[in-house]
């Protein structure tokens, strides 16, 4: 991972950066989103639009799950399945 220090981005970047305190700020390259930073923070409070409205958090697929909250046994079976 390359690590990158505030002198070394330009003062538009910075500027950016000290307004993702307040929301969430998405980096789109070729009009893809690229990242998201610090959207976890706002998640409460950001709106979703159109687009993206038919994309669900991993979280969210999770929680909606039929299984969530459900016991699951994860205990190994440890009898060998066939001689070695």
């Amino acid at each position: 991972m390359k690590t990158i220090i505030e002198r070394q981005l330009t003062p538009e970047f910075v500027r950016a950066l000290n307004e993702a305190e307040h929301e969430p700020l998405i980096i789109e390259v070729h009009g893809k989103r690229f990242v998201v930073l610090r959207e976890e923070e706002h998640s409460d409070r950001s709106e979703t639009s159109p687009e993206d409205s038919s994309q669900t958090s991993l979280t969210e697929f999770f929680r909606n799950s039929p299984l969530y909250g459900v016991e699951l046994d994860l205990e190994r079976d440890k009898t060998p399945s066939r001689e070695v």
